[in-house]
């Protein structure tokens, strides 16, 4: 999956200064995934953010909710064979 950001600080030009900044984020705060208390009691996930004070932003709870989605059809589809759900038919009603 790649890479996404959302709401960049950075114009795009700056992409080097954000893989910078990244990697030093990274090698400071850890990459984690799942939440953990930082040393002043912040749940905290990811690369040291912060659920705590700033929870999660609208088109972030889309992206989580589409990831599980996919993953639970594809692991339907691997049990059950084929896509799933199966396409819906539209009822006809006479």
């Amino acid at each position: 999956m790649s890479e996404r950001i959302s709401n960049p600080n950075l114009p795009p030009t700056d992409q080097p200064e954000r893989a910078r900044l990244r990697d030093m984020l990274i090698r400071h705060e850890g990459r984690q995934t799942h939440p953990y208390r930082d040393i002043f009691g912040k749940i905290t996930i990811g690369i040291g953010r912060n659920l705590s004070d700033r929870g999660l932003a609208a088109d972030e709870i889309d992206l989580l909710f589409a990831n599980d989605v996919a993953i639970a059809r594809a692991i339907c589809g691997d049990l059950y064979g084929g896509a799933f759900p199966p396409p819906l038919r539209r009822a006809r009603w006479r």
